[in-house]
């Protein structure tokens, strides 16, 4: 038991670094994207700051879906190790892959905030004519509380 206690520790532990490491990389996102990007990303980062969900949903897919039928069919989450991997949250599993068509993933990070949902943004780059760099912000996000 106590083996289990320290292993969900340490997982606590490294999921409260991802996010506060995450948070400063997409604002540093921020400044390296284009006016545009800019403009968006900012503007969701102002939402997710003013605990309004709708808000950033709305930022993301204007007028495109009900958010109730976007949280039905959104089933995967992005990451950026490459790999498939299982997370549950309190009886809730969710499996995690990425598709690259023609985008090379940069940066996923989860933001948690108190008593609201939790966001998976998905920042993604691509590259053009053999040249690196955000020439394009592609930015995902599920609507789900965990846990």
């Amino acid at each position: 038991m106590k083996t289990f206690q320290k292993t969900m520790l340490i997982g606590l532990v490294l999921i409260a670094l991802t996010g506060l490491f995450g948070c400063s990389m997409v604002q540093q996102a921020v400044d390296n994207a284009d006016p545009e990007s800019d403009r968006l990303l900012t503007s969701f980062l102002d939402a997710l700051g003013e605990n309004d969900s709708d808000a950033a949903y709305q930022l993301m897919f204007p007028g495109n879906m009900e958010q109730a039928d976007f949280e039905d069919q959104w089933t995967i989450l992005t990451n950026d190790w490459g790999s498939s991997r299982d997370y549950t949250y309190q009886k809730m599993s969710v499996r995690t892959s990425i598709s690259t068509d023609r985008k090379s993933v940069s940066n996923v990070y989860i933001v948690s905030r108190d008593n609201q949902p939790d966001y998976v943004v998905s920042l993604a780059r691509v590259e053009t004519g053999g040249k690196s760099g955000i020439t394009n912000l592609s930015i995902e996000i599920l609507l789900a509380t965990f846990g």
